[in-house]
């Protein structure tokens, strides 16, 4: 999987991409499969970096799960 540091990026390339941050990295393997992993120390600044990312995924095609 690729890594990205911007949103932006990410976004435009997120099948296949990973987003990493201070304490998380949300990736996108496959389309229909996201995961995400927090660690460590979890703080404010983090939180800032994951809302507009959430916010982009209740975009995103459910999984067929769903």
């Amino acid at each position: 999987m690729q890594t990205f540091v911007s949103l932006p990026e990410f976004l435009a390339n997120r099948v296949g991409g990973r987003l990493r941050a201070t304490h998380f990295s949300y990736g996108f393997p496959r389309e229909g499969l996201a995961l995400a992993v927090a660690v460590g120390s979890f703080d404010f600044d983090d939180l800032r970096a994951m809302t507009p990312l959430l916010e982009a995924a209740l975009r995103f095609p459910p999984h067929d799960a769903l």
